[in-house]
């Protein structure tokens, strides 16, 4: 198509500065003619525009590659304790935690495989979780997951967070009361029509960490039944950094033989935990009963419960999302049968009362805090009826930096 271009009169010497054209006077009989059009300017040549098609895009290629990372986090800390005549009462620096995590996947035709590895290095070489997994749809937004090798048992919630996801230094004492990590088979479902309920269980040697064999063949069974009403597919982890509601109920059973004897192991749990609008919240209770059916040693339960509550403050500027202050209360009774003969031991009960105070430079992958505790001793006297409550109230400071 050809399209004229628009004439316009070009200015002469002397032409009025707004690009007008001066023309003399009528009856100036002397004054030279001017022109008052330009020359026209030639057609230029435009092409004509195409049709517009609707092109179909290509689809997107399977990515059936290997996906590999290396990670990990340290968490050096601050400890001052009050001084007494129990154990375990230095002040000082230390490194709590050295990890190291290696995880891969790639496609497998109609599902995801996998292996994750968490290794702590301090202060010895130690292989925590070391597992393969495979993972698929279902029907409905349903969907599955297998772990095989070393896991953390699904019971507990205090045991499933990552000690890099909290929001104090460490955890409460009630996970010592859970299973933690076993070598055997973890199963997920998220179930069909109803993906926000989600079972967890599995069976396993029973026997702890990096024990390779299962010398007495007992296994220990596990189930979680977990309901997320509120934020489905929030990452596991303490804080008022996004909103969620999350309800849980845990069983479990487990079988140890004792050369002549065994223990008969029963376990419950239950916890429920939310954050809404930088308000977190959670309680868990666990109760455990041991009995020993041959040799005669007194049966015995264990149980603990742990409440706590943060608040994320609604800070402008450079402190936006960053400083959080939190208290929790927890009590721990780990067998209530056998008398606590000394200050300090493992099985004298305690009652704990903490404050913490978090700042978050990115979120909880670098971020710094500072935590005290006062703890109370429940039972305070000893089998001859000797007193054995002690001071050990504690200061701990902590960094983390967290590498994915």
């Amino acid at each position: 198509m050809l399209i004229p271009a628009p004439s316009r009169a070009q200015p002469a010497e002397g032409d009025d500065p707004d690009g007008e054209v001066a023309t003399p006077p009528a009856d100036d009989p002397e004054a030279p003619a001017v022109e008052a059009t330009a020359p026209i300017a030639a057609p230029v040549e435009v092409p004509a525009e195409a049709p517009a098609v609707d092109v179909e895009p290509a689809p997107a290629p399977v990515d059936d590659a290997p996906i590999a990372s290396v990670g990990g986090y340290l968490q050096p800390q601050v400890r001052i304790r009050q001084n007494s005549d129990a154990d375990n009462d230095e002040d000082g620096f230390r490194f709590r935690r050295a990890r190291l995590t290696l995880k891969g996947r790639r496609s497998a035709g109609e599902f995801l495989v996998g292996v994750e590895a968490e290794s702590e290095l301090t202060p010895d070489f130690q292989l925590l979780d070391g597992f393969v997994w495979a993972r698929g749809d279902l029907p409905a937004d349903g969907t599955w997951r297998v772990d095989l090798g070393q896991v953390k048992a699904p019971f507990s919630r205090q045991t499933l967070l990552s000690d890099a996801a909290l929001m104090f230094p460490e955890k409460a004492e009630i996970a010592s009361l859970a299973p933690d990590r076993q070598i055997g088979a973890r199963v997920s479902v998220e179930l069909p029509g109803v993906p926000m309920v989600q079972l967890r269980g599995g069976i396993f040697n029973g026997e702890g960490k990096n024990q390779i064999r299962n010398i007495d063949e007992n296994f220990l069974y596990v189930g979680r039944l977990e309901v997320t009403p509120m934020g489905r597919g929030t990452p596991l982890q303490e804080g008022g950094f996004a909103d969620f509601l999350t309800i849980a109920v845990d069983a479990g059973t487990n079988k140890i033989e004792l050369g002549v004897d065994s223990e008969n192991t029963v376990l419950l749990g239950a916890d429920i935990a939310g954050s809404w609008h930088g308000i977190s919240a959670s309680f868990e209770y666990l109760w455990s009963h041991h009995t020993f059916p041959q040799m005669g040693q007194p049966d015995y339960h264990a149980f603990g419960y742990v409440g706590q509550v943060g608040y994320l403050l609604p800070l402008s500027g450079f402190f936006a999302h960053k400083v959080e202050v939190a208290a929790r209360f927890e009590e721990i009774d780990r067998n209530d049968a056998v008398p606590v003969d000394t200050p300090g031991d493992p099985n004298q009960s305690t009652r704990n009362i903490s404050g913490a105070l978090s700042f978050y430079q990115v979120g909880h992958n670098v971020k710094l805090q500072a935590a005290f505790t006062h703890y109370q001793e429940v039972e305070t006297r000893s089998r001859n009826g000797s007193d054995i409550t002690f001071a050990n109230d504690q200061l701990l400071v902590q960094a983390t930096y967290r590498l994915e």
